[in-house]
């Protein structure tokens, strides 16, 4: 995972900083903003990189204090001042629970490293766990900007455009979606923590949406749509071990696709004058032809149009979440699919205010293509918008890369208290999840029946499996409750 996240940073990032050069031409701070730029990529990297929730810290802490330097880079303007120190201070509310999470950490297990934590984490006790997991979704929610620390994001468009690309795509809202999907072993141990986690997605992906539809600022609907999209991914981590694989599967793919919509949206600015009202655009697509067809690839992607990346990767936790059992399948599904319907209708009236309809420039606007700096970036940003996700689900980069390294990991030394369900099977009597897990566990150590479920849950291959019998839909898994400690499965009934 943590290969995946720097991929997406570098690759990503690189392209920000070139569109960067052609953006921040004129700008006498540019070396300055380009020194702060890089310590938001570093920071972000050692996020990713560390080995324990300390050194994770220290990137937290680097990425906020790199937002901080950004989002406020034109302090002299009182208003971008204040937008950064807001940022600065709901952040630091939701450091109060990561910091609450690494003490329980170290007076629980004496160490902060991963290793030890992850593996000695079926050891500790419910309301042990469920503190940890509530307290690190805290931290989440003020990195990542999810109910209720949600209120800064939209202010953060006061930075340079490129800013809020590199903040909304590949660095500081997704932290804390890599923050609870880092810590699997935690919550796939404390069911409660989980299904908070959930709601909270659940929460923020609607709160987002209807946010999104009230918006003018062509950056602070696309703001919210960053909101609402990172509730999507964690409502996917919300509901267990499929659900960390898509999350990141659309993480991966958000990143492309809303880098390049806002890449597109300083396009716009530039040759509008730097205005950000959508009411006073209109009919652009015949004047910036180039930033015309790389937002519609873009738009395509989020309003999750057919094979193209957004499709492949928002409909995989829509699907999950329809597949829950009981209430949650109506509320948590009910919600993603309204959601949905709402992203598609704001996000196509931003694009429809913005290059369709009648001009309603000003007199002294003469809006004009931006140079190759930027929209060569935006190219090939839009080439993943529409590809990226086709290749990643058709070769199972994602979800068999994931999905092996999480089924292997620290799911082998749970507890028999957490079995079967820490291994993402169901319990005796819960019902198969038609089109997804759909799979019955074969027969053999738990720990291989997590693995092969897991993977082949995720990518729905069966070709590719030769010990797994297929459920129909609505057929019951037959074993009962485990002993005192995990064996494999019963037989399957006939």
């Amino acid at each position: 995972m943590s290969l995946a996240f720097v991929m997406l940073i570098t690759f990503v990032g690189s392209l920000i900083h070139v569109y960067s050069l052609g953006y921040m031409e004129g700008d006498p701070d540019k070396r300055r903003f380009f020194a702060y730029l890089n310590l938001f990529v570093a920071a972000m990297l050692i996020l990713v990189l560390a080995d324990s929730y300390l050194l994770l810290f220290v990137g937290w802490e680097g990425v906020g204090l790199a937002s901080y330097l950004l989002i406020g880079f034109w302090n002299w303007n009182p208003e971008y001042a204040a937008a950064a120190n807001k940022a600065f201070v709901v952040n630091r509310v939701g450091d109060v629970g990561l910091i609450t999470a690494m003490a329980i950490m170290l007076a629980t297990f004496g160490a902060l490293d991963f290793a030890t934590v992850h593996g000695n984490a079926s050891g500790a006790g419910d309301l042990t766990l469920t503190l940890i997991g509530r307290a690190l979704l805290l931290g989440a929610c003020g990195k990542s900007a999810q109910f209720p620390l949600q209120s800064w994001l939209g202010d953060a468009m006061a930075g340079p455009t490129p800013v809020s690309a590199l903040i909304h795509a590949a660095t500081m809202v997704t932290a804390g979606v890599y923050l609870v999907a880092r810590s699997q072993a935690i919550y796939d141990l404390t069911p409660d923590a989980r299904l908070v986690v959930a709601i909270v997605g659940a929460v923020t992906l609607l709160y987002g949406a209807i946010v999104g539809c009230a918006k003018d600022d062509i950056k602070k609907a696309l703001a919210a749509s960053t909101m609402s999209q990172i509730g999507y991914m964690m409502l996917a981590v919300g509901l267990g071990p499929v659900g960390y694989l898509y999350a990141i599967f659309h993480l991966v793919t958000h990143g492309f696709f809303k880098a390049n919509m806002f890449l597109g949206a300083g396009s716009v600015m530039h040759a509008m004058n730097n205005r950000v009202d959508m009411r006073s655009f209109g009919a652009l697509r015949t004047d910036i032809k180039i930033t015309f067809v790389t937002f519609l690839c873009g738009w395509l992607a989020i309003i999750g149009f057919p094979f193209t990346a957004g499709w492949y990767s928002k409909d995989l936790i829509i699907e999950t979440a329809l597949a829950e059992p009981g209430w949650r399948a109506w509320v948590f599904g009910g919600i993603a699919l309204l959601g949905a319907g709402i992203t598609a209708f704001y996000m196509s009236r931003l694009f429809f205010m913005t290059f369709f309809g009648e001009k309603r420039w000003e007199e002294e606007d003469h809006p004009h293509e931006s140079p190759l700096l930027m929209t060569v970036p935006m190219m090939i940003l839009a080439l993943g918008s529409l590809g990226l996700g086709y290749v990643l689900y058709q070769t199972h980069i994602i979800t068999d890369w994931l999905g092996r390294s999480s089924a292997t990991s620290s799911t082998v030394s749970r507890s028999s208290r957490s079995w079967p369900s820490a291994y993402g099977l169901r319990a005796h009597g819960d019902r198969c999840r038609p089109g997804l897990d759909d799979v019955c566990p074969p027969r053999g150590p738990p720990h291989r029946a997590a693995a092969s479920l897991v993977t082949v849950a995720a990518r729905r291959d069966l070709s590719r499996t030769t010990s797994t019998t297929r459920c129909s839909p609505g057929r019951r898994w037959p074993w009962r409750a485990p002993p005192s400690t995990p064996t494999a499965p019963s037989s399957r009934a006939a």
